[in-house]
């Protein structure tokens, strides 16, 4: 005798999300690249001496912070396809960032913690976590 176990789908607007993180990710590092190729060049050529180096520290910021985003956007979407709870909580707290980009982000990031804090959401990826 077989006992059949139904493993738990993936709801489709999971997967949804998680696309959207990996896509971020993807614009992150497209925006480190031009951190990188057109300030930088710049900021060297025409700045001189503290000029210079409060110019670098302050883009160096702002290209680890762009680094840092998309590395948990591209953690949050990858956990998200395994349906791991973890990254539930990693999406809702990047949605949460991305509040302050008026009114795209905001949009968007309200309907993500909308999503992912639905209760049925919320079983499907519990279910799936155990």
């Amino acid at each position: 005798m077989t006992v059949d176990v139904k493993q738990p789908t993936r709801p489709d607007g999971v997967t949804t999300i998680a696309v959207y993180y990996f896509l971020v990710a993807i614009f992150d590092l497209i925006g480190a690249c031009a951190i990188v190729a057109i300030p930088m060049a710049s900021i060297i050529q025409f700045n001189r001496g503290s000029d210079l180096y409060f110019s670098l520290v302050g883009l160096s910021f702002g290209l680890l912070a762009t680094l840092i985003l998309a590395a948990l956007a591209i953690v949050a979407g990858w956990g998200l396809l395994r349906m791991a709870n973890r990254a539930r909580w990693l999406a809702i707290a990047l949605a949460i960032i991305s509040l302050i980009f008026f009114p795209i982000g905001t949009i968007i990031g309200a309907i993500i913690i909308w999503y992912l804090l639905k209760a049925d959401t919320r079983e499907a990826i519990e279910a799936a976590s155990l």
